[in-house]
């Protein structure tokens, strides 16, 4: 299930040796030293210097560099290059509401990201009345060098700017993507039309905003110009009191999609996907007499080669009148707007003329084609949710989310594309990125494509600073997490996962090598109902102050069932702890292995331990514990420990195996199941060990290996065969001996050059069975 590599699949050698996020404080002038090592000695924001250490600190370790409360008015924070794809840069505000970037004379931008990748900007706020470009912009020196990508803006707020005279906030050029806005707040934005509160242009992709609040703009709220695409608003507030700008007050569309021709043959294109969900849309009374469109792709100017944006009168009537089939032919075959793509739904709208709406205008000297305006196209775009969404960090496709092939890279792009019942398949793979749920009650769940039980983990790699996985928005029951590996957290609470304020369910999950002062694997906190842990595996986990695997803490509810915590490491409470004695905390454990039982679990006064049926506190037997391989082995005594009956328990284990494969369900995230997996050193010419799991004196046992897979797989009464010619091979092994566990060690070809795959499947004689799928990706 897991295996520890020098540059395999699950990277926890390095994740259990990693050291915490390195902290650096600056401030809007040099306080003590300057040196940016402590508060006291906190550098001037504007050091260069400081910034290029920073950077040379990122080749080791994460970085979180700490603004103190206090006004920046000092210039451009300009960072140029600076973030690293192995460790997080986090521009963090010392509280939620101290850190004010205040633009009082005309400058470009308050704070400028370019070149910059895998970086957060969060609690720092942009006010203030001078003329500026952008308060805040990503982007890249143009369309063709170096990239700014994988950027995160979280509550942060962009409020009392009018002289913004591009956007408040945007992104610009193809090679600035993968940028998200969480929770932010935009209010009293811009002088004129011109002005806007996002102002996403150029081609840049990838953009998605999430539960922000957006109130009084002059221009259009949120604008993706000029193929911008792949883009999801979601959940986000939109409010107009016609009171903005008060020189001119009038009501501008709230998210647009335009282009601007102004050159003959014109040269801007538009982009067609679009997720717009979740959202509320309100024109407050008294109306401004024009523009009232919650959502609209509008044209200006000329036709583009290859386009017809201006419409014909016969075509404009279409758009007046025509059905959504007609409508969609329409702007698919003129403007290369492919409806099926723009989804649409759950919105709710106060005061609009339109939803959605194309509009044309033949402006820069255009000729009209015979029809000038806005027609209605709310009736033709796509109102269906996915009811799946999948994510697979090799896909090369579109990236919207729709197929394997298509599949989004990154996981807390699925879950932000997701709506409520809606299933996230993960593909196996390292994803480094820390996700939070942002209370979408979805079910979040590692599968592999070829629909072979997986030969590799799905894993979820955090980048040491904060929680890997973060419920904090009042999940309920119908929130699942399941099938994932969940290792490399560091945070205050919670290194693996943070629980507040929710009650999701986890099942079939590994936390493993997570940091925290409490609740190294997971920490509870201000429960509504218990979370629920199901078949999970607490391993490796540590807490500087109380609860090395779980923390269960300020009210919190947890109730678990057929899990193994083991080997997890802190002063109080090592494997579990319940404190607070003020807000008592309850913890309901049944039929799972503890190390160490009651002793190595912590109860406050006035906290509740319920210790069920089912409790043993004996060696889980891991095929390799010291390697992070927890595969249970034949004689483990969590083999069929475990009780059927739990609630939230999944039809398959970690990897997809059949959760109960003999008389009763096993403990931990792992089935002892036939299995075909592998751990070493993934790369040309590198040294593997294919492991196999299965029932002991099974054999003579058959590895065959090849470059292709079919497609659908052959079923046959023995398992479904899945290797295409030609095939290497067979390599015989012993039969399965006593533990459960046969190893060949091999060696992977070194030729051809680049990546490859190579894909391996055993067979067994006596009795006669087909294993799962292995894919080994050869980097």
């Amino acid at each position: 299930m897991l295996a520890v590599t020098a540059a395999g699949f699950f990277a926890a050698s390095s994740s259990a040796g990693a050291s915490p996020p390195a902290l650096r404080y600056v401030a809007p002038l040099p306080l003590g030293s300057g040196s940016g090592l402590g508060p006291a000695n906190a550098a001037n924001y504007l050091d260069v210097s400081f910034w290029d250490g920073v950077q040379a600190t990122l080749l080791s370790s994460p970085v979180k560099v700490v603004f103190l409360d206090g006004t920046y008015q000092q210039g451009t924070l300009w960072l140029i290059d600076r973030g690293r794809d192995d460790h997080r840069l986090v521009l963090e505000g010392q509280s939620r509401d101290g850190v004010h970037f205040l633009v009082a004379n005309a400058v470009q931008s308050g704070l400028h990201l370019r070149l910059c990748r895998n970086t957060t900007v969060r609690w720092i706020h942009f006010s203030g009345p001078g003329a500026m470009d952008y308060a805040m912009i990503i982007r890249c020196w143009d369309a063709f060098s170096g990239e700014t990508r994988d950027i995160l803006i979280e509550e942060c707020s962009f409020v009392d700017l009018p002289n913004v005279m591009y956007g408040a906030s945007g992104a610009a050029f193809p090679n600035a993507h993968h940028v998200t806005y969480r929770r932010c707040v935009f209010q009293r934005v811009g002088p004129d039309a011109h002005a806007h509160m996002m102002y996403h242009t150029d081609g840049t992709h990838h953009i998605n905003v999430i539960g922000c609040h957006f109130e009084d703009c002059a221009g259009d709220y949120v604008r993706f110009r000029d193929l911008t695409d792949f883009c999801v608003v979601k959940d986000c507030t939109f409010l107009s009191t016609s009171n903005w700008p008060p020189s001119a007050p009038i009501s501008a569309v709230f998210v647009s999609m335009p282009i601007f021709n102004d050159v003959n043959p014109g040269d801007e294109y538009f982009g067609s996907n679009f997720v717009v969900c979740g959202n509320s849309f309100t024109y407050q009374a008294p109306y401004a007499p024009w523009n009232r469109k919650a959502i609209a792709f509008h044209h200006y100017g000329f036709d583009a080669p290859g386009m017809h944006y201006l419409f014909t009168a016969a075509e404009g009537a279409i758009l007046a009148s025509g059905t959504p089939a007609q409508k969609s032919v329409l702007l698919l075959s003129n403007c290369g707007i492919d409806l099926d793509r723009v989804r649409v739904f759950d919105n709710a709208y106060g005061g609009t003329e339109f939803q959605v709406a194309y509009g044309c205008f033949a402006l820069y000297g255009a000729t009209s084609a015979g029809w000038d305006g806005f027609g209605n196209i709310a009736d033709a775009v796509s109102a269906a949710p996915l009811a799946q969404v999948y994510v697979d960090g090799g896909a090369t496709g579109a990236e919207d989310g729709t197929s394997w092939a298509d599949a989004y890279t990154r996981i807390q792009q699925g879950i932000d594309a997701a709506t409520p019942g809606a299933t996230v398949l993960v593909a196996p793979g390292v994803y480094r990125e820390n996700v939070q749920f942002d209370g979408h009650d979805i079910t979040v769940r590692g599968s592999d494509p070829s629909g072979s039980p997986a030969g590799q983990a799905t894993v979820l790699e955090g980048f040491g600073v904060g929680s890997v996985v973060t419920f904090e928005t009042s999940e309920t029951a119908a929130c699942r997490l399941a099938g994932l590996a969940i290792t490399n957290g560091f945070a205050a609470q919670g290194g693996g996962i943070r629980c507040e304020g929710s009650a999701p369910t986890v099942a079939d999950c590994v936390l493993f090598a997570n940091h925290a002062e409490r609740g190294g694997g997971i920490h509870v906190s201000h429960s509504v109902a218990a979370l629920r842990l199901v078949n999970v595996t607490l391993f490796g986990n540590e807490a500087a102050v109380a609860g090395g695997g779980l923390a269960v803490d300020q009210q919190g509810d947890v109730a678990v069932a057929n899990a193994i915590l083991w080997g997890n490491l802190a002063p109080a409470g090592p494997e579990a702890w319940l404190g607070d004695s003020t807000r008592p905390s309850t913890l309901s454990m049944g039929f799972s292995d503890v190390e160490g039982g009651l002793a190595s679990v912590q109860v406050e006064p006035g906290c509740v331990l319920n210790w069920g049926g089912g409790m043993i506190a004996a060696d889980p037997l891991f095929a390799g514990a010291v390697t992070g391989d927890l595969h249970i082995l034949h004689p483990s005594p969590c083999r069929e420990a475990g009780d059927g009956l739990a609630a939230g328990l999944s039809a398959s284990d970690f990897e997809g195996d059949p959760r109960v494969a003999g008389n009763a369900v096993d403990l931990g995230a792992d089935e002892f199941h036939q299995h075909l997996w592998f751990t070493g050193d993934a790369s040309p010419g590198g040294s593997i060990e294919l492991k196999l799991l299965g029932a002991p004196g099974a054999g003579p046992l058959g590895l065959l290996a090849s470059g292709a897979v079919l497609s659908p797989p052959l079923a046959t009464g023995y398992g479904d065969w899945y290797l295409g010619a030609p095939l290497i091979g067979p390599w015989v092994l012993p039969a399965i001996p006593p533990a459960g566990m046969v190893v060949l060690p091999a060696t992977l070809p070194p030729a051809p050059p680049g990546p490859y795959r190579v894909f391996v499947q055993a067979v067994s004689g006596a009795p006669l069975f087909l294993t799962n799928l292995c894919e080994i990706a050869v980097e």
